[in-house]
This record gives structure tokens, C-alpha cells and sequence, in this order.
């Protein structure tokens, strides 16, 4: 499952070689998505959330952010350009190529996908390990015990958020400066991939 679901986001990303140019927001439709009860015959079923996204709120003014992603997987890197946009129960992530042309987008409503039928993330790799760690790179950590699942630790320091599961980490938070959001890398252990984050905020 886990080779299965970067394999899919680094399809994604495939033709998103680097590109540093500041591009102008878009609206889009949202990334299609199959419905999530259709699992193809034989393939393992998708690892727990780390966050309990229900009735999930931004806690902070609206945020909008310009961001380069870095997704490495298997070996192979590939980089997108993002706008993420945090306002009240609503979470919205445009995706780009480097020429500006939209790929898709994801949307959250009260922590809950908005429904949509198609193809980008297909059944059965969920959107939910994205909000998870959107999530857990951007909330106050003071906020994230309470949104965790129960049976999961948390530890913090000025430059790291680490969540485990016993003696497991499953998703590693490091932040180049002490909690500073502009520059971050996501080590999503459970899932196999490596997300590197540069942000800029948009007034």
C-alpha cells in the first residue's frame, strides 16, 4: 500500500520538473476522486488517519500560502507548485506545473473531503494522509494532542514534531528554523515518501 500510494502522488508530480517562478492563483475544479469504498481486489487497506479530522478548524486567521513541494520517493524526486489556503473549516490545496497550468486541487470542509468521482487519487489511496500532514505541519502544537488518535504519542522540540505509534515513528515534522513553517520537511514514514515544504505567505 504504501509503494502503491507514492507511486500514484509521484505520478502526480511527474512532470513537474523544479521551477521557482511566482505564479498567480487560479481557481479550480477539485481533484476527482473515485469513491473511496472501491478497493481493487487483492490490495491492502489504507493505514489509519493520524488525525481525527472531524469538525476540523484552522484555529488562526486566514493563511494563504505560495509553496514549492518536493516529493522523494524510490529514489526519484519531483517538485509542483501549490497555493494552501487555511480559513476557518475550510483547507483548499491548488496544484500547478511549472508553467502554471492547473493539475488539480484538493478541498476540505469541516475536515471532510469535498466528494468528487474521478481520477488523480483513485481508490484506494485516500486524501486523508495529505490532510494529515497538512496538519501536522501548520497546526499549533499545543492543538494537535487533542486532534490525534488515541493510541498515538507526540513529541515536540523548537525544530521537530514526531509522531509514533509505540516504538514506530510514522510522520517526522522538521523545521529548518524553530517552528517556522516557511521551510519544513515531512518524513511520512507509514506511507514511504519524503515531502520538503517551501512556503511564502500571500497577504
Amino acid at each position: 500500500m504504501r509503494r502503491f500510494l507514492a507511486f500514484h502522488l509521484a505520478l502526480v508530480l511527474a512532470a513537474c520538473a523544479g521551477s521557482d517562478q511566482v505564479l498567480p492563483p487560479h481557481t479550480l475544479p477539485s481533484v476527482q476522486l473515485e469513491n473511496p469504498s472501491v478497493v481493487s481486489e487483492g490490495t491492502q487497506p489504507a493505514s489509519p488517519p493520524v488525525i481525527n479530522a472531524t469538525g476540523l478548524v484552522w484555529p488562526k486567521p486566514p493563511l494563504k500560502l505560495q509553496q514549492k513541494l518536493s516529493l522523494e520517493f524510490d529514489g526519484q524526486t519531483r517538485q509542483v507548485m501549490a497555493f494552501l489556503s487555511l480559513s476557518g473549516d475550510v483547507i483548499e490545496m491548488q496544484l500547478f506545473d511549472p508553467l502554471g497550468l492547473p493539475i488539480g486541487s484538493l478541498k476540505w470542509v469541516n475536515g471532510q473531503v469535498e466528494p468528487n468521482s474521478a481520477e488523480i487519487l483513485p481508490a484506494p489511496i485516500s486524501d486523508r494522509h495529505i490532510l494529515d500532514d497538512i496538519v501536522l505541519a501548520f497546526w499549533p502544537q499545543e492543538i494537535l494532542p487533542t486532534l490525534m488518535r488515541y493510541d498515538l504519542e507526540l513529541a515536540v522540540d523548537s525544530h521537530v514534531r514526531k509522531v509514533s505509534e509505540g516504538l514506530q515513528p510514522l510522520v517526522i515534522v522538521t523545521y529548518s528554523k524553530p517552528s517556522d513553517v516557511t521551510q519544513l520537511t515531512i518524513n511520512d514514514q507509514q506511507h514511504g515518501y519524503t515531502l520538503k515544504i517551501s512556503s511564502v505567505e500571500l497577504s
